[in-house]
């Protein structure tokens, strides 16, 4: 081994213990990652509200993208914590090599695809803009993050690697380095330098790129991990890429699926509220990300946790983890969905930069969108659930429940074009998709635990 197995042992011992350990520093990555796109935001605020609408219609693309990226550092997480529960270091080694490589030849072509199809997009008007500043801003913005899409994508697969042992400490400290790096940045390249929206963008790649060079020294450089990222540990095997791909290519398209819908919600609050609707609805978009950033983080935890119970075979533990993460989750977002209603006009001020209109748009999509985020809970705990036992398909279908044929039915259809409700009609369609689909993911959840459970059962009567 080519370090202690301090973390390994965490995973497979007291699993309430390790949850919290492995969900602290996961939730703090999350939150540190979801401030790159914050405090651009902010800053991007203060130069014009058609600068904000920009950076709304050009981050369903960039999500699209790191979709990707977030899935197949799923996937890596998933194989490799199933190859650790059953033993199987050599294996899990491989694995995690396959991941690398394949984070690096998908970003270099995902990130040319974009780079020259974004402005197609745009132009046909995909997500509802029309010529003019915005979009003019939006490709500026966009064209600099898919340029440089390698070290994003390429982070995220690195740090699920140290996830998968047991190792969330070092991933949160890269996250912390380079979100202090983009906060120092943004406001010298933005103002300082009169780079503007360009410069936000140029500020969020050097500090990923720093970011993803800090863990290269420690993954291919140090070599104090668990698993063995070297050249003799790896032999190409379809077997692995399979593996990965069987749950980052289901994640993907989940992420796919609702950066579509959300282009087209972002038609629907254009036609009927105009660029202040599509603003207002952005900035909450970004601040409810921030509130189920714990809802994330358990659910990252437990693929690590669950990923190796699953290994080991070991059915009763791994239902035990899901419903202590599920139970920690919903009480911790209880409380943030409290803070948040009641400073949701402060909180409104904050993205207005002085601009009472949008400052009262957000506060009032922020209050009636945060009562639906504990239906969240039951549905990221449980597609992650499925994802860790390797059954991302399970985990799409969900998603597709979700985004396509319950936004079409609410959002688009029944509230915006019969009810005639317009603004409205988004943010009630959002609320109606969250808790349908939540009850959903719960349910298959409990009906595929009992099928472990009886099987455990026949097992042991038959032996």
């Amino acid at each position: 081994m080519e370090a202690n197995s301090k973390n390994i042992e965490l995973i497979r011992g007291d699993y309430k213990k390790a949850v919290k350990k492995l969900s602290v520093p996961t939730m703090i990555s999350l939150l540190v990652a979801s401030l790159y796109n914050l405090t651009d935001s902010i800053w991007i605020s203060a130069l014009s509200a058609d600068a904000l609408a920009a950076l709304g219609f050009i981050l369903p693309f960039f999500y699209i993208v790191m979709g990707f990226g977030s899935g197949l550092a799923v996937g890596v997480n998933s194989a490799i914590s199933r190859q650790i529960g059953a033993n199987d270091h050599k294996q899990a080694s491989n694995t995690a090599i396959h991941g690398i490589l394949l984070a690096i030849v998908f970003s270099i072509l995902i990130g040319v695809f974009s780079y020259y199809t974004i402005p197609i997009f745009l132009d046909i008007g995909l997500v509802g803009v029309e010529v003019g500043l915005s979009e003019s801003l939006a490709l500026e913005y966009g064209q600099i993050l898919f340029a440089a899409i390698i070290p994003f994508i390429l982070c995220e697969v690195e740090v699920a690697i140290l996830r998968s042992e047991g190792d969330a400490k070092r991933g949160m400290y890269v996250m912390l380095a380079t979100v202090i790096l983009n906060i120092i940045l943004d406001p010298i390249m933005i103002f300082t330098l009169n780079m503007n929206i360009a410069g936000a963008a140029l500020a969020t790649v050097i500090s990923e790129t720093i970011g993803c060079l800090i863990l290269i020294y420690w993954i291919h450089y140090k070599k104090d991990t668990y698993l063995g990222i070297k050249r003799e540990n790896f032999t190409f095997s379809f077997y692995h890429i399979k593996q990965i791909l069987s749950i980052a290519l289901p994640s993907t398209f989940e992420d796919l699926i609702t950066s579509i819908l959300n282009m087209a919600e972002n038609i629907i609050l254009l036609l009927s509220g105009g660029y202040l609707a599509v603003a207002a609805y952005s900035a909450v978009c970004r601040l409810t990300q921030l509130i189920i950033i714990p809802i994330k983080g358990l659910g990252v935890s437990m693929i690590t946790l669950a990923g190796n119970m699953y290994g080991e075979k070991n059915y009763g533990k791994l239902k035990s983890t899901y419903f202590y993460t599920l139970k920690l989750s919903i009480i911790i977002t209880t409380l943030l969905i409290v803070l948040s209603y009641v400073f949701a006009p402060q909180i409104g001020v904050l993205f207005a930069s002085g601009d009472i209109k949008l400052s009262v748009e957000v506060s009032k999509a922020l209050r009636l969108m945060i009562i639906t985020i504990l239906s969240v809970c039951f549905g990221v705990i449980s597609c992650n659930f499925f994802q860790e036992i390797g059954k991302g398909t399970i985990s799409l279908i969900i998603t597709v429940i979700r985004s396509s044929i319950l936004k079409v039915i609410f959002t688009i259809f029944l509230f915006y074009f019969i009810f005639n409700m317009g603004v409205n009609g988004v943010y009630f369609g959002v609320m109606m998709c969250g808790i349908i689909s939540g009850t959903i993911a719960f349910s298959w959840a409990l009906y595929y635990l009992r099928k472990l459970l009886k099987h455990d059962d026949d097992s042991s009567i038959s032996n």
